[in-house]
């Protein structure tokens, strides 16, 4: 699923396979240099090698990750994904959570890429 958004176009399914993948260049090739991260009330991660940092280990955390994208709504300069995403934790549970996403975009690159959800399931 694509959200074009005035000539400019970010994949929301290829963002998300990236992190499913564990892809971490595929991932960090969506951000624009200056980008910032944001996870719930978390602090922002800041720029490309800030972001990679975070999302490596994120990855390290977790067996493995599944996003099911429900909805794709676009605007002008970005899009909001709706989202269940299902955590395969060290422990051996697995956790669906829902997740709305807000992605700011420019020149085809992520600005800007919030997530909001309750992370306190997933805690052991």
């Amino acid at each position: 699923m694509s959200a074009t958004l005035t000539g400019r176009a970010v994949d929301a399914e290829a963002l998300f396979g990236a992190i499913d993948r564990f892809d971490a260049e595929a991932f960090n090739g969506f951000f624009a240099s200056g980008a910032s991260y944001t996870v719930s009330n978390y602090p922002p991660y800041v720029g490309r090698d800030e972001i990679a940092t975070a999302a490596a280990a994120w990855w390290a955390s977790v067996n493995s990750l599944r996003h099911d994208i429900l909805e794709v709504f676009p605007f002008p300069c970005g899009f909001v994904s709706r989202l269940e995403v299902t955590y395969g934790l060290k422990d051996g549970r697995e956790v669906t959570l829902p997740v709305a996403a807000i992605t700011h975009t420019a020149a085809e690159k992520i600005t800007q890429h919030r997530l909001y959800l309750n992370d306190s399931p997933l805690a052991v």
